[in-house]
């Protein structure tokens, strides 16, 4: 079956790198990321974000597996999965140059990047072998490996073994919520120059591996039904009120509730709410399929790759000076919240227009490639 790229996907995609790019610019007690971060519940666009992609990858590599075979798409993975990786490694080399060779950098982003700042060649080396993950730095890696593991998970779906599948998955999950819980990692590694990630892998490789199978699932036909099913609609509706509602109320839950929404093992909690999050807006892209392709969402969806390690070099070259216009102004309108104008000011007119410069660059850069040569049958 021949698939047509999909414009919901990269809308979502698109929509997913704004918010990303809004929670890692603004400051927490901004007032404009109280909607942006964990506003419908105990879910971020970092869930959003792997699983779209392993959607996406799951209806690709289906066909692919279905067209070409398993060689071609153990091929195609390892070749994505570098350049993913060369991608995270120009992104990280560019900013430890920026940060170790601007005195005001360093000092913003020492608190952050410490050991990046004060043992840059350890830690450039450590880097490279993806040993050395900080924040912002540790996404990228994870994609790269979970794109390696595609082929062999998508051969498996094609025979059937969509339970077996999940069932290692489900394994690797528990395994990675008892090796934070025991800190087994943290014993094991004892240095404080090695940093492997605030995402805890083993956990949100279940989030990827859901993906592929919905993405599989699709593909092959076998999610029509489901889409179209209102009483999952409805339930889901009703669970993401709920965990709208618990979450802005600031309810005092009891100890052991921090386990269920815990972000870097992927709680529970955070599983279901994002789940019924998804089904919500599967639905009502399923009956509204005009709906959720507005065109500049969809550019960035695109290029979701280029626009994310993008994103990354901007944020560390505007976030310094934006700290600055923050302490130089801002309005107090409670407790917890500001609203601060020129760094606002500078997301808006500044950030988020940059994005849009690397699908433009993108499209320049395929038009003035040579042609492919002609193949010989």
């Amino acid at each position: 079956m021949k698939i047509k790229r999909k414009h919901q996907l990269d809308f979502f995609r698109g929509v997913f790198l704004i918010i990303i790019t809004f929670d890692h610019f603004l400051t927490d007690n901004n007032a404009i990321k109280r909607f942006t971060y964990e506003f419908v519940g105990w879910i971020t666009a970092a869930e959003g974000f792997v699983f779209l992609s392993g959607l996406t990858a799951g209806i690709i590599y289906s066909y692919k597996y279905s067209e070409k075979g398993y060689s071609f798409i153990n091929s195609a993975s390892r070749n994505r999965a570098w350049i993913i990786y060369k991608y995270h490694i120009v992104v990280f080399l560019i900013s430890l140059i920026l940060i170790i060779s601007i005195k005001s950098y360093a000092h913003y982003w020492q608190k952050e990047f410490s050991c990046l700042i004060d043992y840059p060649l350890v830690t450039s080396i450590l880097g490279i072998f993806l040993i050395y993950k900080p924040n912002v730095f540790d996404i990228l890696p994870m994609y790269a490996l979970f794109v390696l593991f595609i082929p062999l998970v998508i051969s498996s779906l094609h025979k059937g073994y969509y339970w077996r599948i999940l069932l290692v998955s489900c394994l690797l999950y528990a395994a990675g919520n008892m090796n934070r819980y025991f800190r087994i990692t943290d014993y094991l590694v004892g240095n404080e120059n090695i940093n492997i990630g605030y995402f805890d892998v083993l956990c949100w490789q279940l989030l990827f591996v859901l993906g592929l199978l919905s993405g599989f699932l699709y593909y092959t036909g076998k999610t029509k039904a489901l889409q179209q099913n209102k009483s999952l609609f409805y339930a889901s509706v009703a669970v993401v009120v709920i965990s709208f509602a618990v979450k802005n109320a600031h309810i005092d839950l009891k100890y052991g509730f921090d386990y269920l929404i815990n972000k870097p093992t992927l709680g529970p909690l955070r599983i279901v709410n994002f789940t019924a999050l998804v089904f919500m807006f599967v639905f009502i892209a399923t009956k509204k399929e005009t709906w959720f392709t507005t065109k500049a969402m969809c550019v960035l969806g695109k290029y979701s790759l280029e626009v994310f390690s993008f994103h990354i070099l901007l944020m560390i070259i505007f976030r310094p000076i934006k700290e600055y216009f923050n302490h130089f102004y801002s309005i107090r309108i409670s407790e917890h919240f500001y609203i601060y104008p020129f760094g606002t000011l500078m997301l808006f007119l500044v950030v988020l227009p940059a994005l849009f410069l690397v699908p433009l660059l993108m499209k320049r850069r395929m038009a003035s490639a040579p042609p492919a040569p002609a193949k010989v049958s």
